[in-house]
Formats: structure tokens, C-alpha cells, sequence
């Protein structure tokens, strides 16, 4: 890009779009993701599901059953089974067994070749993979249940927060994204309510080695922080309209 545009400014954008998505840089993303973001955010739009994400988990499982599917609910896979180099069935932990000729993971590819299927199974071409990958950063996520009139009328879904400086984009909550989903869809959210997801760029070493006391005046501390950036960027008097809050730190989403 740097060799096709000589706008600065567009160039940070670019790295913003992707960043958003990926918590990297436009150049460290890779080109699927970024074509993805780049249009759907400014080509037709962005759609949700009406009723939230989960209405696409129910839909799917209905879908699944109505085809001669079954759902185990509650069931922890803790191991693939592997027979002869090939993955054959999956065992639980209360130690039943399930077999069939195709088996799919949709967990993380990490969690799936680094816990469910040992090392010494693992093909060449994942051993390959991880000793070439290079992590990306992880994030810290707030979810809050605010009083809707603390977001004036005609506020927008999507709120990018960068007070500074763009060379602070990919800096450890340097950057804040915040999601307003009950903009689109009220009725995610009790009457007189809105939804605000916020998160930003946090490393999962900044999180390890705390007890676990520490750990919770810690999220307290960082969360309180970046409400206060948006209390004052954005929304004045946020921190009295909370009534719901939650926060994610990086070892919640790993």
C-alpha cells in the first residue's frame, strides 16, 4: 500500500479498519480479513441478525436438528481420537466415546492442535505452522448495560476512540473500539437501556502471575480508566449511567 498511496492520513485509516479487526496493522493482517472489513464496512454496509449473534448459533443447531442431527449440550470433548494418523472420534470427559468417519473441530486451531489432539499426532504441517506463526495481541473487553439516555439521539453503532496520536494505535490500550448494538436493535436490551461493548488491545503477559485478588482490583482499575476516556471523549456522565457491568480480560477469552 505505502508504494500505491501517499496519503498519510489514509494509510492509518487502512491500518485502523484492519486493526479493528485483527488487533494488527494492515500489513500483518492478512488479505482475506482486510478485504472482508474494507468491504463490507463501505460497500453495502454491515448487517447483524436481528435478536443478537446467538440467533446464528440457534438457527444453526434448529438447522442441524431438523436434518437428523443430534446436540449434546454441556458435553467437554477433552481429546481427539486418533487411529492410524487419522482422526476417527472424540472422548469426553465423562469418558463416553464417540466414533465417525468425519470429524470437525470449531475450536481454535490452537486449542484444538495443542489440547485435543496430542503433540505426537499432530501433522507435520501444524508443527510447521506454529513454530512460523506470530502471535497477535489479545484484548480486554467491557460489556455495559447503561441508562439509554447517556447516548443523545442519533448516536451511530460504532465508535472508534484514539485521543492522541496514531502512532499509539497499536499500543496496549491505546485504542478503544466501542459497539452499540441496541442502536440497530432495541431489543437486545431491556426498555430505557442500551448495550455497550468496548474493547481494546491488551496482552495476555500483562495478565499472568497475579493472585487473584490482584487480578480483580486490576480489571476494576484498567476498566475504570477506559470508561473514564469515553465518559469524556463521547458520553458525559457515563459512569453514573452503568448498570450492568462485565469485563473480559485476555486469559477470559483464551
Amino acid at each position: 500500500l505505502e508504494n500505491t498511496l501517499k496519503i498519510p492520513t489514509l494509510l492509518h485509516f487502512i491500518d485502523a479498519e484492519c486493526f479493528i479487526v485483527s488487533t494488527v496493522n494492515a500489513l500483518r493482517t492478512p488479505m482475506i480479513n482486510a478485504s472482508m472489513v474494507l468491504c463490507d464496512r463501505h460497500f453495502g454496509g454491515i448487517n447483524y441478525p436481528v435478536g443478537g449473534v446467538g440467533e446464528i448459533g440457534k438457527s444453526l443447531a434448529k438447522g442441524l436438528v431438523r436434518k437428523g442431527g443430534e446436540i449434546l449440550y454441556k458435553a467437554n470433548v477433552i481429546s481427539v481420537i486418533i487411529d492410524d494418523g487419522k482422526a476417527v472420534g472424540v472422548k469426553l470427559a465423562d469418558g463416553r466415546e464417540f466414533y465417525a468417519k468425519t470429524i470437525i473441530s470449531n475450536a481454535t486451531r490452537w486449542d484444538t492442535s495443542g489440547k485435543l489432539v496430542q503433540k505426537e499426532n499432530l501433522p507435520k504441517e501444524e508443527e510447521n505452522f506454529q513454530k512460523a506463526y506470530v502471535k497477535a495481541p489479545s484484548f480486554l473487553s467491557i460489556h455495559l448495560g447503561v441508562k439509554a439516555d447517556v447516548s443523545p439521539r442519533g448516536t451511530d453503532c460504532h465508535h472508534f476512540v484514539l485521543e492522541d496520536d496514531w502512532k499509539n494505535l497499536e499500543s496496549p490500550y491505546g485504542s478503544i473500539f466501542l459497539s452499540i448494538p441496541t442502536v440497530l436493535d432495541s431489543s437486545l436490551a431491556p426498555e430505557g437501556c442500551h448495550i455497550l461493548h468496548v474493547f481494546t488491545t491488551s496482552s495476555i503477559e500483562d495478565w499472568e502471575g497475579l493472585s487473584r485478588k490482584d487480578y480483580v482490583v486490576k480489571k476494576e482499575i484498567v476498566a475504570d480508566k477506559i470508561i473514564s476516556r469515553l465518559e469524556k471523549q463521547l458520553f458525559p456522565g457515563l459512569k453514573s449511567a452503568i448498570l450492568f457491568k462485565e469485563v473480559g480480560t485476555p486469559k477470559t477469552h483464551r
